[in-house]
């Protein structure tokens, strides 16, 4: 058992999450490292632990209620204490809008970003709760949750209901000491995007959105997510922090027009 404060980074394998086990890790942070892509994630682990970190990783679906409250326990009974969560797993579905999306695939965008969520703030809230730790929580939503954007209909649905959750469990916990907030990225480059924004012109249009005219980094979003946290944010509470580069500030690009001429004009792309 040591006394490193200890946290719980889901999604944690590529993109953000692996950003953000980054930050937790040259901070002195013992990390649970937990993501469904066990090849993926043991290579972050070992990135990690070369560069001195300290990151146990846990290949579980964060939607299996069970897997996670082993995890949870698991993690308490090594290290005593959990000081953290950040709740990042997420999947995005399919492109199609209200007219043709396919209800399987929004259940399951449900399932993980919305449902997997709530089971790790439950379960890591009750173990923070009987230790009497002033921990903190911090949830993903997406600029999906501020605005209307092309993006699928299931992950636009369940990053809104993840930002509505962060303000109720804020209000829930916060006798106990425990605070809830959450970030809301803008378009981030991570595998996850670039699988999705796979046509050139909608890659432009998405940069143009941003204030600066870039796309944003894992590594902004993780260091966020870190401060909120962090005992830095002691007084932050039921938040959403937008690292958007005032992407919510301004009118979105007509993508799906953008996917479907360049569909047309390379059908064999």
């Amino acid at each position: 058992m040591e006394d490193k404060k200890v946290v719980i980074i889901t999604g944690a394998a590529m993109g953000i999450g692996k950003a953000a086990v980054d930050r937790f890790g040259r901070a002195g942070w013992q990390i649970a490292a937990v993501d469904w892509n066990g090849e993926a994630l043991a290579a972050t682990e070992a990135e990690m632990t070369g560069k001195g970190y300290a990151v146990d990783a846990y290949v579980l679906n964060v939607a299996d209620y069970d897997a996670c409250a082993a995890m949870v326990a698991d993690v308490e009974a090594k290290y005593g204490r959990i000081d953290g969560l950040y709740n990042n797993a997420g999947i995005l579905g399919d492109r199609d809008g209200i007219l043709g999306f396919d209800h399987e695939t929004v259940k399951d965008a449900f399932e993980v970003n919305v449902f997997g969520s709530l089971n790790l703030i439950q379960l890591v809230a009750r173990v923070m709760d009987r230790l009497g730790i002033q921990g903190a929580i911090v949830n993903t939503t997406s600029i999906n949750a501020e605005v209307g954007t092309w993006d699928p209909i299931g992950y636009i649905g369940s990053k809104g209901a993840m930002k509505a959750i962060t303000q109720g469990a804020a209000f829930h916990l916060g006798a106990q000491g425990i605070r809830v907030n959450a970030v809301s990225p803008g378009a981030t480059i991570t595998p996850m995007a670039a699988s999705v924004y796979d046509v050139p012109p909608a890659r432009e249009a998405v940069a143009l959105n941003h204030n600066r005219h870039r796309w944003i980094t894992p590594e902004e979003v993780a260091n966020a997510a870190f401060w909120l946290i962090s005992d830095e944010a002691s007084g932050v509470n039921g938040i959403v922090v937008a690292v958007d580069d005032g992407y919510a500030t301004g009118k979105g690009a007509d993508l799906l027009g953008i996917f479907e001429e360049w569909e047309s004009e390379h059908p064999q792309a």
